[in-house]
């Protein structure tokens, strides 16, 4: 299958295209405001109309400004395309809600490129807590103040703490918490601009709670804590799990610690090959649901 990308950011070049090159995936890639360098790209654009008119990839991969990833994602749908959109995938949910209807009515898959998930350490995390009834989820993503990268604090673009991270919580939410939020407690700070650079949120789940900790500005720190009766465990890196490094996630059971080493990982390798062989088995209604969730729990924090 071929891949063409909307995009030419900063995640593109650094998690995207290695994925692609390595496991020779033919791609093309569109970019208004940047030239092109990659040698590898079968074909270049300098126009996204352009490029899904001409296109002949089975998929696009959406990597713009937050602002525009309904529109560009609606229209890749429209040409028929299966679809991949960065985080966060729209900006409401009454724009997923279009989203997933149109990708029904064409019969493509329509995915938000979520993918910490994917790797080794959740499958060891997953092992460590399946006997355990998890009564609280703790998160914390803070990372310095991204001041080069302009896109990602504009209010206009869609930037902000809350859309560059709220994503994760969600997924967390669908996947571990798995029952709707019955109260939320929220405390944002905004910057001078009035976008969102700092939130605490504490989430009331029927049978555990989840307390979030997300913000620009300050030293990195980027993990999560899972908490039952007789266990802890901490996943360092969570959401960026780096593909080159061995990691550790440690836990505590009965008060004695443990470690479970594990080898270096590629999330985003892991979830693009899964997302091409659902592709081939017309497997799509999981993503629909996905997005739909995570866009239902979004909107009630955005909405409060």
């Amino acid at each position: 299958m071929e891949i063409l990308i909307l995009g030419y950011s900063n995640l593109v070049k650094a998690k995207i295209l290695p994925v692609f090159k390595k496991y020779k995936i033919d791609y093309s890639i569109a970019s208004k405001s940047q030239l092109i360098t990659d040698k590898l790209c079968k074909f270049k654009f300098k126009c996204y109309n352009e490029a899904l008119n001409n296109s002949k990839a089975d998929i696009a991969y959406i990597s713009l400004a937050n602002v525009d990833h309904f529109f560009w994602a609606k229209k890749a749908l429209e040409k028929k395309f299966h679809v991949i959109v960065d985080k966060p995938i729209t900006l409401n949910l009454k724009q997923a809600r279009k989203l997933i209807n149109l990708a029904k009515k064409k019969n493509r898959l329509i995915s938000e490129s979520i993918f910490f998930n994917y790797n080794i350490q959740y499958k060891i995390l997953n092992n460590l807590i399946t006997n355990e009834n998890i009564d609280h989820i703790n998160i914390n993503f803070v990372y310095p103040y991204p001041y080069k990268r302009k896109i990602l604090i504009t209010k206009k673009t869609g930037g902000g703490i809350i859309f560059d991270t709220l994503p994760y919580v969600a997924a967390i939410a669908r996947i571990y918490c798995k029952t709707k939020v019955l109260k939320i407690h929220k405390i944002i700070k905004n910057d001078k601009n009035k976008t969102p650079t700092k939130y605490n949120l504490l989430f009331k789940f029927k049978n555990s709670t989840m307390s979030c900790y997300l913000s620009f500005g300050i030293e990195y720190d980027n993990q999560i804590t899972f908490f039952s009766k007789n266990m802890k465990v901490k996943v360092n890196r969570a959401f960026s799990v780096p593909t080159n490094t061995n990691m550790t996630v440690e836990y505590y059971y009965l008060n004695s610690k443990y470690e479970k080493n594990f080898l270096a990982d590629d999330s985003f390798k892991n979830f693009i090959f899964e997302v091409l062989k659902n592709i081939k088995n017309n497997k799509f209604s999981e993503y629909y649901s996905s997005i739909l969730k995570d866009a239902q729990f979004k909107e009630r924090i955005l909405k409060k």
